[in-house]
C-alpha cells in the first residue's frame, strides 16, 4: 500500500510538472499578448487589478491542493478541442490586434491547457480559479459609452426631481452654478471592475450557494453603478450649493474615493450578513462534496497523456506561427493616399501636414487638408490608412477617439447617413478649455463597403484574411470648426460630394 502510494505521488507531480511546462510554452509562445494585457494594466487606472489576477489565481489551485491530489487525472481529448478553437480565434484576433479578443482567446488557452492534461474531475475543483483568470482581461472598455449614458441620465434625472433647473446636451449639462460633462474617467468602470474582482473573490470564499453567491453579485454590479450616479449627483449638488471649486478639481478625486470607500463597506459587510444568514439556514448549508472523481472510472476521449501533451504542444505553437506568416503579409491595394482638389463645390484651400485636431496614430499613413465652400463654410477633411495589413483597424490613439481627448471632451454621439446610403459617425466634441466646438463625421472604407463602426470593421476585416483578402481600410473624418447653425448642411454636402478615396 505504502509502494502504490509513493508511486500514486510520483505520477501526480509528473503530471502537474507536465502541465506546468506547456503553461511556460504558452507564456514564451504568446508574449506578445501578455506584454499588452501588463501594459493595460500599468498605464491604465481602471485595470490596475489585473496585476493581482495572476497571484490570486495560483494561491486558489494551491488552496485547493489537497483535494487535487486526490482527484483522479485522465488526459482529455474535449479540452484539446478547445485549446484548437481558441488558438484558430487568436490568430486573426492577434494579427490585427484586436486585443480584447486576442486576451480572452489567450486565457481560454490556458485554460484548456490545464483541462486537456488532468481531466474534468481535477477542473471540477479548478473552476473557480478558471474563471477568475478571465478577469485578467481588460475587456470593460466597451461598457463605457452605455455607463456614460446612464450616469448622465440618472445625474440629470435626480437633479431635476430635486428641484434644480438642468439643460442636458449629450454627456453635457448645465445648472445655474456652471457646466458639467460626464467623461470617460466619470463612467464609473473602474470602480466596477474592482467591486465585480473584490466580490467574485469573497462570493466564492465566504459564500457556498449558487442563491446567496448570485445575490451577492448582483449587489457587487448594481452598487458600483448605481453609486457612481449618486456620486455625480451629489458632486453637482456640492457645486450648487457651496460653489464649483469644491465640486471639481482635487476635490472632485477625494469625494469619489471616499464615496466609493463607504460603498465598498457597505457592500462587504451586507456580504457578511448573507455569510451569517446562510451559515444559520437550513436551505443554505455548505455544501462539501466528496471527491466523487474516482468514481469515475473511464472519461470519453481519454489518450494517452505523452502523445496529448505533444499534440497540446503542437496546437500551442502553431498560433504564433501562423499569426507571424499573416502579419508579414501585405496589402493588395495599399498605395499613396491623395485629397482630391475639389469636392463639388468644395475647393482644397491648403494642406495640413501635422493633421491636427485629428487623434491619427503617428505610425499611420494620414493626408489632411482645409476645404472652402463659397456659401458654406470651411471644413477639413482627414484621411488615414495602416501602412501594413496587421494594423489596418488601429489608426486612432486613445480611446478610439477621432480628434484628440486631452484637448476636446466628446459631449454627443450619433449617427448619419448621405444621399447614398452611406452611414457615418457624428461625434460632438467642446474644448477642454475655452468654447470651441467640433462637429466630426467618420467612416471606415473597406473594399466595396462603407461602416462607421471599428467592431464592424474589425469583423469584416477578420472574414477577408480568413478568405485569403488583404486590403486595408481607409478612414474618413469629415470636421467642422466653430461650427454655425448650418454645419449639419455643410457636412453633409461635402460627404455627399465626396468620391471613394482617390488612389494613385
Amino acid at each position: 500500500m505504502a509502494n502504490d502510494s509513493s508511486a500514486s505521488a510520483t505520477t501526480d507531480r509528473q503530471v502537474w510538472w507536465l502541465v506546468f511546462a506547456l503553461l511556460v510554452a504558452i507564456a514564451i509562445a504568446y508574449r506578445e499578448t501578455i506584454l499588452d494585457m501588463a501594459g493595460i494594466w500599468t498605464h491604465s487606472r481602471d485595470y490596475v487589478h489585473g496585476w493581482l489576477v495572476p497571484p490570486i489565481c495560483a494561491w486558489l489551485v494551491w488552496r485547493q491542493r489537497g483535494v487535487l491530489q486526490r482527484a483522479v487525472k485522465h488526459p482529455d481529448m474535449r479540452g484539446l478541442l478547445v485549446m484548437l478553437a481558441a488558438v484558430i480565434v487568436w490568430i486573426p484576433t492577434q494579427t490585427l490586434h484586436v486585443n480584447v479578443v486576442a486576451q480572452l482567446a489567450f486565457v481560454t488557452l490556458l485554460v484548456a491547457t490545464v483541462w486537456a492534461m488532468v481531466g474534468v474531475g481535477a477542473m471540477r475543483h479548478l473552476w473557480f480559479a478558471a474563471a477568475f483568470a478571465f478577469l485578467a482581461v481588460p475587456f470593460s472598455e466597451g461598457f463605457v459609452p452605455g455607463l456614460m449614458e446612464w450616469t448622465a441620465t440618472a445625474t440629470v434625472g435626480l437633479l431635476r426631481l430635486s428641484g434644480f433647473y438642468v439643460v442636458r446636451e449629450g454627456m453635457l449639462f448645465s445648472t445655474t452654478a456652471g457646466d458639467f460633462a460626464v467623461a470617460e474617467a466619470c463612467s464609473g468602470v473602474r470602480y466596477l471592475m474592482a467591486a465585480v474582482t473584490a466580490g467574485a473573490l469573497f462570493a466564492y470564499l465566504r459564500l457556498a450557494t449558487v442563491r446567496y453567491r448570485s445575490i451577492f453579485m448582483a449587489l457587487a454590479i448594481a452598487v458600483p453603478i448605481v453609486g457612481n450616479a449618486l456620486r455625480a449627483y451629489l458632486l453637482v449638488v456640492i457645486g450648487q450649493w457651496f460653489g464649483m471649486e469644491h465640486a471639481l478639481g482635487i476635490d472632485h478625486f477625494i469625494h469619489g474615493a471616499v464615496f466609493f470607500g463607504v460603498l465598498m463597506l457597505i457592500l462587504f459587510a451586507t456580504g457578511a450578513w448573507l455569510a451569517r444568514r446562510e451559515q444559520r439556514g437550513t436551505l443554505a448549508s455548505v455544501q462539501q462534496h466528496p471527491d466523487q472523481s474516482r468514481m469515475v472510472h473511464a472519461q470519453r476521449g481519454t489518450i494517452a497523456r505523452p502523445a496529448l501533451a505533444a499534440l497540446c504542444l503542437i496546437v500551442i505553437l502553431a498560433g504564433p506561427l501562423a499569426a507571424g506568416a499573416l502579419s508579414h503579409a501585405d496589402a493588395r491595394t495599399g498605395t499613396e493616399l491623395v485629397l482630391p482638389e475639389q469636392v463639388g463645390d468644395w475647393r482644397l484651400r491648403e494642406l495640413d501636414a501635422s493633421c491636427a485636431p485629428f487623434n491619427f496614430l503617428p505610425d499611420v499613413q494620414m493626408r489632411c487638408g482645409r476645404y472652402d465652400h463659397p456659401r458654406l463654410g470651411r471644413l477639413r477633411l482627414g484621411l488615414a490608412q495602416a501602412r501594413t495589413l496587421d494594423r489596418t483597424t488601429d489608426l486612432l490613439g486613445a480611446n478610439d477617439r477621432v480628434v484628440d481627448p486631452n484637448r476636446w471632451r466628446l459631449v454627443a454621439t450619433r449617427e448619419r447617413k448621405t444621399t447614398d446610403g452611406v452611414m457615418l459617425a457624428e461625434s460632438v466634441n467642446l474644448a477642454q478649455t475655452g468654447g470651441e466646438r467640433m462637429i466630426t463625421w467618420h467612416t471606415y472604407l473597406h473594399g466595396a463597403r462603407a461602416t462607421p463602426s471599428r467592431v464592424r470593421l474589425i469583423g469584416e476585416s477578420l472574414l477577408a484574411i480568413l478568405g485569403g483578402h488583404s486590403e486595408r481600410a481607409t478612414l474618413v473624418v469629415i470636421a467642422a470648426e466653430n461650427p454655425a447653425s448650418d454645419e449639419t448642411r455643410a457636412l453633409a454636402d461635402f460627404a455627399d460630394s465626396l468620391p471613394r478615396l482617390s488612389r494613385r
